[in-house]
């Protein structure tokens, strides 16, 4: 029945409701349910009674406009609304895959990252997260010399780095704890697996709600009773003592229910996480390694140019020239030589952790001027000889030694090396197969490394057939120690010098 609220008394926590029949039914506190906030005087409520007695009342739901006649066309509109998946006992189905939610998570940062998106050379790269603090010091402290030093392509370029890198930073600590991406990648993708989730907590809310409405309707029928004992004719209590003892049953059933919901949905939440936690970390693993890759591919590329044109532009101009020389630096202009200068000042017995940072950042840029030299010789004390020679002779080289090629070849495929020495001898493969395949892994890059083939002595026929294959460097294992160190000498001068200018 729907009424109006004419009377309530806060104290005693009782009231009278005015009915659409015209008559007044009194309430107590404990028949009411729903209320936000006490009852008040002109409220409309929905309430139920028997015999003349309210065992239920609750805010009215229909609003001034709606009748009646549309309440149980808006119920079941409501229920149809809340049935959205199908039994909970059933397993969670795969919606979406995880390759899909991981494209979906990222597509806009894959997006973002299109337009940056260049085919640099193998050897156009500078270490930008290494180098970002410094190649920014650099910059501004040019700019103060002469802010009209730079032009409109290296502001695009340091725009673009800056941009680059926040990509990176942004995707690094998405991908940096496997845990907590496979929830808010993978398992926030899945609807079903979500609503279960949802339907899990809610349930708890409830379970929690429903305890204290047992507490309360257990402590009603036991007050009740007690009345009814004291009242055994009076016929209203016995009607209140059955309505509250059958809402107590009713609510202990209803937090049953809910309890044994939750386990099942527990279950199957669990056994959904467990079969795809694995291959998740698997498949995210190898995407955000690739992802990580590309970007920092990216900012060593761009870094590369960014650092050849700040120099270049930098020695352009008349006001950045006089400082370097009143500063007495006389190297070329580049990162290093700026380095260098920056750090003779410093006192390296008060020497920070940014300062000791910045004499390892030295350390790499002059190896990016370093000549790599490899041998390669099967004769461990040919081999031995001539990697002790030229480290004796030549300290500044980074020279490496290999008893096998295949280790040799491995190795150059990862990083590069100006000089390979390569005996005549080698098996498995052969020499000629051997110069095949340096051949074919640096066909892609910019520079070529000299290949120089050694032996104990060489006929005309071998010399000629090896200038056919497009070598012009031969080396005699079996000259002295001076003259060995000599002829190593000749051939890394060029190289040196080479590395030294790029």
């Amino acid at each position: 029945m729907v009424g109006k609220i004419i009377q309530y008394d806060p104290d005693k926590e009782a009231g009278e409701v005015e009915g659409e029949d015209g008559l007044s039914y009194p309430f107590s506190i404990i028949d009411v349910s729903g209320f936000s906030s006490a009852p008040r005087v002109g409220q409309e409520v929905e309430f139920e009674t028997d015999e003349g007695v309210i065992y239920s009342l609750k805010p009215c739901s229909l609003t001034p406009k709606e009748s009646k006649k549309d309440q149980p066309k808006k119920q079941v509109e409501t229920i149809k609304e809340e049935i959205t998946y199908e039994d909970i006992s059933l397993p969670i189905p795969l919606e979406v895959s995880i390759k899909e939610s991981i494209e979906r998570y990222f597509s806009k940062m894959i997006v973002d990252l299109e337009e940056y998106s260049y085919d640099f050379k193998d050897d156009e790269q500078l270490d930008y997260i290494r180098m970002r603090r410094f190649l920014n010091t650099a910059y501004n402290n040019l700019l103060d010399l002469d802010s009209k030093f730079i032009n409109n392509d290296l502001k695009i370029i340091h725009q673009y780095l800056d941009e680059i890198y926040k990509l990176y930073c942004n995707f690094v600590q998405k991908i940096d704890l496997p845990n907590i991406s496979f929830e808010t990648i993978f398992l926030s993708a899945q609807p079903q697996y979500m609503w279960r989730k949802q339907k899990l907590e809610n349930n708890r809310s409830e379970i929690a709600t429903q305890k204290g409405v047992v507490r309360n309707l257990s402590a009603q029928v036991e007050n009740l009773k007690k009345e009814h004992l004291a009242k055994p004719r009076d016929k209203s209590v016995e009607i209140r003592f059955k309505h509250f003892n059958g809402m107590y049953v009713d609510a202990l059933h209803h937090l049953a229910n809910l309890r044994d919901e939750n386990i099942v949905l527990l279950r199957e939440l669990k056994a959904f996480e467990e079969e795809y936690y694995g291959p998740f970390v698997s498949e995210f693993g190898q995407f955000a390694r690739k992802q990580k890759e590309k970007i920092v591919r990216l900012l060593d590329g761009y870094a590369y140019y960014f650092d050849k044109m700040m120099w270049d532009l930098a020695e352009n101009s008349k006001s950045i020239r006089e400082f370097f020389l009143k500063a007495n630096i006389q190297d070329e202009f580049s990162s290093k030589t700026y380095l260098k200068y920056y750090l003779k000042g410093l006192d390296e017995l008060k020497m920070s952790e940014l300062h000791r940072e910045l004499k390892t950042l030295l350390a790499y840029l002059e190896s990016l001027s370093q000549v790599s030299v490899a041998i390669v010789d099967e004769d461990k004390q040919k081999r031995n000889r001539l990697l002790k020679i030229i480290r004796l002779y030549n300290p500044e080289v980074k020279v490496s030694a290999y008893e096998q090629f295949k280790l040799f070849a491995s190795s150059f495929r990862q990083e590069s090396y100006q000089l390979v020495l390569l005996d005549i001898s080698v098996r498995n493969p052969s020499c000629e197969k051997a110069i095949e395949t340096i051949r074919d892994i640096e066909k892609n890059r910019l520079k070529k490394c000299r290949i120089c083939i050694m032996s104990k002595s060489f006929s005309k026929e071998e010399l000629a057939y090896y200038h056919k294959m497009g070598i012009s460097h031969f080396l005699i294992k079996a000259m002295s120690e001076n003259d060995l160190a000599k002829r190593i000498k000749v051939l890394l001068e060029d190289l040196h010098e080479d590395q030294l200018r790029a």
